[in-house]
């Protein structure tokens, strides 16, 4: 889609989706550097179009009467995420600018832009466009990445300015379908459901009120946001973490689904900390990864205090421990149990969390022995996985220290890294598993304990886990044909 001569200086966030389609942010130019410019790229008119540049920065702006051009896409460019649905339509935030202002590097994203199959590229948001129901009030800026359903629906969170509008209360969780008005889905400062006088939000100076955003394809919000409170002397002070979702099953009311704080069903003496959503599926059913805290008496200390949980069909009463640390590392000789501090993550004892709609689960825990047996720096993580539902038993897929298969120096895996790609109606999951229980993972490389190392630039591999067989695909220095 450019003219002859242009070709690409950088190459940024890509996504596929279940049809091959793919969506990439560039930068592009001419051989000797000049004109490099950040663009967006996608299908042309849907599923097996190919790749067609769809908007460049500094190019006018369809649908937009005013002269203005299309800004950089983001700041750093491998970060910005284009939201592609299952037939070939993207929807992607950018700057709109006046020609003379494109290169201003502190500009927010202002528009959210939408490739569809019959209307082409067009504007869904801008700054300036009234937000529905607050009277005077207008949208500012875009906070948070669009995510679009295989609905034809949308949720993104905007910043907004006008009459009764502070910085206490200035942005929202919007919802709105591709041909129709956005609707406020949550405002920060509104109170929370039953929530004793907390509000959404956080303290007021805090840059995002949201964590995540998750949206299936029957159109259920399920997000995660901190609490506002009050202390004493009425300053608004932080109140926690809640985890809003639908409440009785697909297209059932949003309401509160895990609460900071609160007991955790099946763990007594034990309430849930700061809470970060995983997953939302199709049936409405919700993933969460939390470490709990202990209430006065309880039997949970640092050995035991994070679990994974999953609730079931958006039923608030359905909380389930999945996998708690403290339990038997399945497929591991000796006496090693799950949970410890996974290195760099803190106290973080589980990652790489992934479902699917079958409740087919996959997860990386740190190792432990309660008597130090046989487990060390170079062998205290491990990647489990569960194949037949809901709270079937977790089995093995490799520990730190094994023999990576199909690599000729005899390396063994180190760390795991995930891999992004489109999962359950079009949303991104960490790592990408798909509806079988076959799932995709980068893996640290290095040589077996006292080996010389590796060399450096071969430390990265990727790798299948495809009917329980794990499977090299590629390994950083592999040759390219």
């Amino acid at each position: 889609g450019a003219e002859d001569g242009v070709g690409y200086t950088e190459v940024g966030y890509a996504t596929i989706n279940r049809a091959g389609d793919i969506a990439v942010r560039a930068a592009v130019g001419a051989p000797n550097g000049e004109d490099t410019r950040t663009a967006a790229f996608g299908p042309a008119s849907g599923n097996g179009s190919g790749l067609t540049m769809l908007a460049r920065e500094g190019d006018p702006v369809s649908g937009v009467e005013d002269g203005l051009v299309f800004g950089r896409f983001d700041r750093e460019l491998p970060y910005g995420e284009i939201a592609l649905d299952s037939f070939g339509q993207m929807t992607f935030h950018s700057r709109l600018r006046d020609a003379s202002a494109i290169d201003d590097p502190t500009a927010r994203p202002n528009a959210i832009f939408h490739s569809g199959l019959d209307t082409g590229l067009m504007p869904i948001m801008r700054a300036g466009d009234p937000v529905p129901g607050l009277e005077g009030v207008v949208f500012e800026t875009i906070s948070v990445d669009p995510v679009l359903n295989d609905s034809g629906q949308l949720q993104y969170v905007a910043r907004f300015s006008g009459p009764g509008v502070s910085e206490a209360n200035d942005q929202a969780v919007f919802w709105q379908p591709l041909d129709g008005d956005a609707r406020i889905v949550i405002r920060e400062n509104d109170p929370v459901p039953d929530g004793g006088g907390l509000r959404f939000g956080g303290e007021p100076d805090d840059a995002y009120f949201t964590y995540d955003i998750r949206f299936n394809v029957a159109g259920d919000t399920a997000l995660s946001t901190k609490l506002r409170d009050q202390d004493p002397s009425g300053i608004d002070i932080d109140g926690g973490s809640i985890i809003l979702g639908p409440t009785a099953g697909p297209g059932s009311e949003l309401g509160v689904l895990f609460r900071s704080g609160t007991p955790v069903p099946g763990v007594p003496g034990a309430a849930f900390g700061e809470l970060y959503l995983q997953n939302l599926y199709a049936n409405g059913e919700i993933l969460v990864v939390n470490q709990m805290q202990a209430l006065p008496g309880a039997s949970v200390d640092e050995a035991t205090d994070e679990a994974i949980f999953r609730l079931i069909a958006g039923d608030p009463s359905s909380i389930e421990v999945l996998v708690r640390e403290g339990d038997e590392a399945p497929g591991i000789e000796g006496d090693v149990v799950l949970g410890g501090e996974l290195h760099a993550y803190g106290d973080q004892a589980f990652d790489q969390v992934s479902s699917n709609a079958a409740g087919d689960l996959v997860f990386r825990s740190a190792l432990s022995s309660p008597n130090f047996h046989d487990v060390t720096y170079a062998n205290d993580s491990a990647l489990f996985r569960t194949t037949n539902g809901i709270g079937s038993p977790s089995e093995l897929v490799f520990r730190e220290g094994d023999p990576a298969p199909g690599q000729s120096d005899g390396a063994v895996f180190g760390s795991v890294w995930s891999l992004r790609l489109p999962y359950d109606n079009g949303y991104l999951a960490i790592p990408a598993m798909n509806s079988s229980g076959d799932f995709i993972f980068f893996s640290e490389l290095r040589a077996p304990e006292g080996e010389p190392p590796i060399d450096f630039s071969t430390t990265v591999g990727l790798f299948a886990s495809i009917a329980g067989e794990v499977i090299p695909i590629l390994r950083e220095g592999d040759s390219m044909e």
